[in-house]
C-alpha cells in the first residue's frame, strides 16, 4: 500500500495471492479516504502483483512490480 504525496486522501493497494502452484490474477485497487467502503477504480492484471508505489515526482503514475518480476506504470488518469 502507498500514499500519493500530493493527494494524501487517494491510497493505492496491490492483491494478489501467494501460492506458487497456482497461477493468479492480481489487482490495482485505488482507494479515497472520503468513500473507504469500496476502490474508485480497480486494475487487472494477469499476474500477482507484489508491490505498488506512486510517483514522487508526477502524482498520475504508480510502478507495480509482479510475480514473475515485471514492473509496470500505470497512468491512473
Amino acid at each position: 500500500m502507498d500514499f500519493n504525496s500530493w493527494n494524501p486522501d487517494l491510497l493505492v493497494a496491490c492483491y494478489g495471492g501467494f501460492e506458487v502452484e497456482k497461477t493468479q490474477t492480481g489487482k490495482l485497487c485505488l482507494w479515497t479516504l472520503k468513500s473507504p467502503k469500496w476502490p474508485e477504480r480497480i486494475i487487472e492484471t494477469e499476474t500477482r502483483i507484489t508491490s505498488c508505489k506512486f510517483s514522487n515526482t508526477n502524482p498520475n503514475l504508480v510502478a507495480i512490480g509482479d510475480f514473475n518480476g515485471v514492473i509496470s506504470v500505470f497512468d491512473i488518469r
